[in-house]
């Protein structure tokens, strides 16, 4: 069981890179909240491009650092491309645009999982992509799940193959769905207990289903979390 004191230093100790890709190339940030929004604005824009490029700078963001904490801008690259390459080639900028948006309709209307199944069919989106681009949709109400997060917490009882990543399936799609409700309810018990956490400007700021998530993830070892 985590004390409020616990989950404030765990979302602290959160340290994965701060980054984007735009059109013009690699694009850093100083806090959380900068690089959310921006995603957050192209994932929403009314135009087309821009929402194919915020989903391309998740692709880029995902791919940035390796679990063992070492840079890639290379790979991150290299993956934002092969997937704009065969958005061109094989999909259009109109159907990409279209997947997401809809998917935040979904998230809009309560349906999370179908909104990251939906995702999958994007290139380059496996499970736990598509949990982020979800994320960065609206992370107030969502959460990444990821290889980390299903071999760390086995309550949530997400299915995975033989090298640790989310299988797509209609099984995994509720399992997250009952997972980032888990998110919302622990940011909301934080919240009303007066719980804040600090961004790395040092604004505090209230809890979030993300900001639980992003707690889970850089607790070591076996974890146990509030009921």
């Amino acid at each position: 069981m985590f004390t409020n004191e616990q989950f404030e230093k765990a979302r602290k100790s959160y340290g994965y890179s701060l980054v984007g890709l735009s059109r013009a190339g690699h694009v850093p940030f100083k806090t959380c909240r900068e690089m959310e929004t921006f995603h957050r604005d192209h994932l929403t824009s009314k135009y087309q491009a821009d929402v194919v490029q915020g989903y391309l700078s998740t692709l880029y963001w995902g791919h940035y650092s390796g679990t063992d904490g070492v840079l890639r801008a290379g790979r991150a690259l290299a993956k934002a491309e092969a997937a704009r390459r065969s958005i061109e080639e094989r999909t259009s900028i109109e159907i990409a645009a279209a997947i997401v948006r809809t998917s935040g309709l979904l998230i809009n209307d309560g349906k999370i999982g179908q909104a990251a199944l939906l995702l999958t069919h994007l290139p380059g989106v496996g499970f736990s992509f598509s949990s982020k681009i979800c994320t960065f949709l609206d992370p107030e109400t969502c959460g990444i799940a990821d290889s980390i997060i299903a071999g760390k917490y086995s309550q949530f009882n997400f299915v995975t193959n033989v090298q640790g990543y989310l299988n797509i399936s209609l099984e995994n799609a509720s399992r997250y769905e009952a997972y980032c409700e888990h998110l919302c309810l622990q940011a909301h018990t934080l919240n009303r207990s007066g719980s804040t956490w600090n961004d790395l400007d040092d604004e505090r700021r209230d809890w979030r289903a993300v900001d639980i998530e992003r707690a889970y993830f850089s607790i070591p070892g076996d974890a146990y979390f509030l009921d």
